[in-house]
């Protein structure tokens, strides 16, 4: 017994001074604390890991989605940027509109995917403008700013991409509501090159110019 204790107080390194159980219960008892201490200890220090460790997507969305020219025609449009230098690969973006219609007594709320100009990307280096085209088959065909405010409109996004800082898979998530879409707006130029480095201007991310 008296050899088991010794070996618990110099693991746990309680060392006992002046004070020291003198009886097989009191032995007993502080082996007890002492290794509940350090399960506890480990416990709580491999969760607070896991929880902080845990990889996370820092990409920047634009402040608005626009109503923007496109082609012979509007689009609607978003941007985003990776605010870390880190390599984001294979990323992809999946963008849903939500809109509610009075049925009877009670409002339903209907969800449409988008199709998006390009909905995948391989390497992720600078900003990527989200492009909606709006034609004949665009829930956003002839809609006005007043009819989207009466709608309760809502533009979902979810973009998910391979973090090789990581090597797991991340991904992050905006909305626009009707009021933070802009009409009649494009997004000004975020970089530019010189001496022939490129350099990007998170800044500008949300820079805007009337058309």
């Amino acid at each position: 017994g008296d050899a088991l204790w010794w070996a618990v107080v110099t693991f746990t390194t309680v060392g006992y001074g002046a004070i020291s159980p003198a009886s097989v219960a009191a032995n007993f008892v502080a082996v007890t604390d002492a290794m509940v201490g350090l399960i506890a200890v480990a416990l709580v220090t491999g969760l607070v890991f896991s929880r902080f460790s845990r990889p996370k997507a820092h990409i920047l969305f634009s402040k608005n989605a626009l109503i923007a020219p496109y082609k012979d025609g509007k689009s609607l449009q978003f941007r985003i940027v990776n605010e870390r230098s880190n390599k984001l690969i294979n990323l992809e973006v999946q963008v849903v509109f939500s809109w509610t219609e009075d049925q009877g007594s009670e409002a339903t709320r209907h969800y449409v995917a988008l199709k998006l100009e390009r909905e995948k990307v391989t390497l992720f280096p600078l900003n990527w403008t989200l492009v909606h085209a709006i034609d004949e088959d665009s829930p956003f065909y002839n809609l006005t700013p007043d009819r989207l405010q009466q709608m309760n409109a809502e533009i979902l996004t979810i973009v998910q991409g391979f973090d090789e800082t990581f090597s797991q898979t991340v991904h992050a998530n905006n909305s626009y509501m009707a009021d933070e879409v802009l009409w009649g707006y494009r997004f000004n130029k975020m970089y530019y090159s010189e001496d022939g480095v490129v350099r990007l201007e998170l800044d500008k991310l949300d820079e805007v110019t009337k058309v």
